[in-house]
């Protein structure tokens, strides 16, 4: 049975691996937990760059992403956990990339981020293995809320909740 968000911790489980264990895909597991961990909206994920979560000048990661959302305006300063920083050094490479290269690159044409079209697909299929109703275009707060009443700390991260 679909349920309409994420209920449980084995739940949330299944949707986290989904492009870990089942069907491995590097970016589309990023963008999952990215997504879950930082509670972003979809348009605001896809528009990171490299240059967002890595000090190029010091070699290191960044501890804080800031995101001016596209939606309110609003600048946010969200704290990259121990999550999200695992899953960037699991998959990137910084130093093979420029500032502005997009952490979410069409496999199309590379100079343009994924379309949320594409991204909406990618959430689809995984929530579908996990057994969560999705409606598209799935709002940001059901990955908020889901995520508070599981308990999973993680995406306490972001600053609007």
């Amino acid at each position: 049975m679909l349920q309409k968000n994420i209920k449980d911790t084995a739940q949330l489980k299944r949707f986290k691996e989904y492009y870990l264990l089942q069907k491995p895909n590097p970016r589309n597991h990023m963008l999952i937990v990215i997504g879950l961990n930082s509670a972003l909206r979809i348009s605001d994920i896809l528009g990171l760059t490299y240059g967002d979560i890595y000090r190029y000048e010091k070699g290191a990661w960044k501890t804080h992403l800031t995101v001016r959302e596209q939606k309110t305006g609003k600048t946010n300063q969200i704290y990259i956990n121990r999550e999200i920083r695992d899953i960037l050094e699991m998959y990137l490479n910084p130093k093979e990339k420029e500032a502005s290269s997009w952490l979410f690159s069409s496999q199309i044409q590379a100079e343009q981020h994924l379309s949320r079209f594409q991204a909406f697909r990618i959430i689809k299929k995984d929530a579908a293995f996990a057994g969560v109703d999705t409606k598209l275009p799935l709002p940001a707060e059901d990955f908020r809320v889901s995520c508070l009443e599981t308990g999973d700390a993680p995406c306490a991260a972001h600053g609007n909740l």
